[in-house]
């Protein structure tokens, strides 16, 4: 194996982006295991309010460089440009509206999960957490296609 251009600061880059992936990867698949009814079946609900706590932590993190990018205080980072790619869309307030409903989506569900699963199928309709789901499918789409451009850019077998 031969490491090409870029050297350590691409495989960073790379890790950070796998990092990422997995994150939103768990969160997705603790939603689809909620809209499916497994929480109770054996399923540790602990661990999915985890994956979607650490989600939300990231969406936060989220719009806080989209408000700072906004703002003119500062560049584009990884992550707006990720939001950008995934929403197809360039236009600040449309990405933040999106954004703080899929944050208050994945608040909703954290609190379902804390306090039990007897009232999720409310949740699970609500708009909301339908924009969390929307969300986190587009990004698991960029992220998946930019890690595998961006292994395919390093490596050389």
């Amino acid at each position: 194996m031969v490491v090409l251009r870029g050297g350590w600061e691409r495989l960073v880059e790379l890790w950070d982006l796998s990092g990422l992936a997995s994150i939103v990867s768990r969160a997705l698949t603790s939603l689809y295991m909620i809209e499916a009814g497994l929480p109770g079946r054996g399923i540790d609900v602990e661990r999915l309010a985890r994956n979607i706590k650490e989600c939300k932590r990231v969406l936060e993190r989220l719009l806080e460089d989209l408000e700072s990018y906004a703002g003119g205080g500062a560049p584009e980072t990884e992550l707006v440009t990720l939001l950008v790619e995934a929403y197809g869309d360039t236009d600040v307030g449309r990405l933040r509206k999106r954004l703080e409903r899929a944050i208050r989506g994945a608040e909703k569900l954290a609190g379902m999960l804390s306090e039990g699963l007897q009232e999720g199928g409310s949740v699970l309709g609500d708009r909301d957490v339908a924009e969390l789901e929307e969300l986190l499918r587009r990004l698991s789409d960029v992220l998946g296609k930019k890690v595998e451009r961006m292994a395919g850019e390093i490596y050389a077998f």
